[in-house]
């Protein structure tokens, strides 16, 4: 598919963000992984929503996919290559916990810049090139991973795994939704410990209070 000068514009500014406000060495290749994942097109926009929905839905019915089966497909899918995170996780014996995050944000997530700086683990604001929706992303590490994609609807999904055992996944995430309600953005979080079982949940406002429509 043909590069628009609007889509090039839009990468410099991703580029130049990710390079100027993270302690990172991304490589070209990383910073367009990164780019793709985060500015989908329509088609693979629709794919991951419908994948993340299912995740969640599997997580409030006490069924949770494997992460790696998940990681892997999502690879697959976008022609990325594997960061080997899980290879290394599971060969030094950590336990992962996955977690799914529900977010009521018609508009983005306005308001996260200016409270997500005292968030326990590192996420940042960033405007969606999709649609300009305001997300949260996170660079490379070896603590978590995180995925989150902008939407066209009401709500957002997020989801992912935390490495550093049950303990501190629950610290991060309790500080995640004080950063989200500060900001006042309902949500609802849910942890899995590392056999799979739901053994957490950070809310606010939620499920949210919907209007009642005039007749």
């Amino acid at each position: 598919m043909q590069v628009t000068k609007a889509e090039l514009d839009s990468f410099h500014k991703f580029a130049v963000a990710v390079v100027t406000t993270e302690s990172t060495d991304a490589t070209w290749e990383d910073l367009i992984d990164r780019w793709r994942i985060e500015n989908p097109t329509s088609d693979e926009f629709e794919e991951n929503v419908a994948a993340i929905q299912e995740a969640v839905e599997e997580m409030e019915q006490g069924r949770m996919r494997p992460f790696e089966e998940f990681d892997a497909e999502f690879r697959a899918r976008h022609n990325l290559p594997s960061d080997g995170l899980s290879e290394r996780h599971n060969m030094s014996g950590d336990k992962e916990c996955h977690f799914a995050i529900s977010f009521h944000a018609p508009d983005g997530l306005v308001g996260i810049d200016k409270t997500i700086g005292s968030c326990s683990f590192r996420l940042y604001a960033y405007t969606s090139g999709y649609n300009g929706k305001v997300v949260l992303t996170a660079p490379s590490n070896d603590v978590f991973e995180w995925y989150m994609d902008s939407s066209d609807y009401d709500e957002m999904f997020a989801s992912g795994n935390f490495f550093a055992g049950i303990d501190d996944a629950k610290k991060h995430l309790r500080s995640l939704s004080k950063c989200l309600t500060a900001a006042d953005i309902p949500h609802s979080i849910g942890l899995d410990d590392p056999n799979g079982e739901l053994c957490a949940t950070f809310e606010y406002q939620w499920p949210p209070t919907m209007p009642v429509p005039v007749t």
